[in-house]
């Protein structure tokens, strides 16, 4: 009986920002296991000359998920002052749709990046694994303080591109589709790189 009161006097699971939280959580996981596979040279390595590397990518991914999360900041703080306040589910809006969608893998064409979000070079590991978690943990520490804040009417402005201005839940979709994005785009990367297997002293393969 006593379990049975507890469960009940629970407070219920906002499921979407639960979501968003699960989302990130998977992410990070990915860039993990990837980091440990491969040394720096091919953390750096790029394809072309004109494309970047995996840590070129994950530096990217960090530069634009900081400026989304600096704006996002702003928007919860001023709408758990003023409003509007509520939970889940949220509203979305036809437009902020499309823009997910159209940031989201499979990525059917590519997207030149405004100069704010370049990434610079890259030292090596510790700066790419560095700069894309920080990143990441400061999107959960967002999202955690957005509790009790109508994420389907408060509005965030794109802080990278005149794009049209988003719902918060979907700007926070649109940054978890993003670095979504990014890792598609290492997955067929990592195809042109050679395996972790070039790193075992027992292997007979060339690098």
């Amino acid at each position: 009986m006593l379990r049975a009161n507890a469960l009940r006097e629970e407070p219920a699971l906002d499921s979407e920002r639960d979501r968003i939280r699960m989302d990130v959580e998977a992410q990070n996981a990915r860039v993990a296991a990837l980091l440990g596979e491969l040394p720096d040279d091919q953390l750096q390595r790029r394809p072309d000359p004109a494309r970047w590397s995996i840590a070129e990518h994950l530096a990217h991914v960090a530069i634009f998920t900081d400026l989304y999360v600096s704006e996002l900041r702003r928007v919860i703080a001023r709408a758990r002052e003023r409003g509007p306040k509520g939970e889940g589910p949220y509203r979305r809006g036809p437009i902020g749709r499309l823009v997910v969608r159209s940031i989201a893998p499979p990525v059917r064409r590519r997207m030149s990046s405004p100069k704010k979000v370049q990434p610079p070079p890259v030292a090596g590991r510790d700066a790419a694994s560095g700069t894309f978690h920080e990143a990441q943990d400061a999107l959960l520490a967002t999202l955690e303080r957005a509790g009790g804040v109508d994420l389907g009417r408060a509005i965030v402005p794109s802080p990278v591109t005149p794009l049209p201005r988003l719902r918060a839940i979907q700007a926070f979709e649109a940054v978890v589709a993003h670095t979504d994005r990014h890792l598609w785009l290492i997955d067929r990367m990592r195809a042109e790189i050679p395996t972790a297997r070039s790193r075992n002293p027992d292997s007979n393969e060339m690098p």
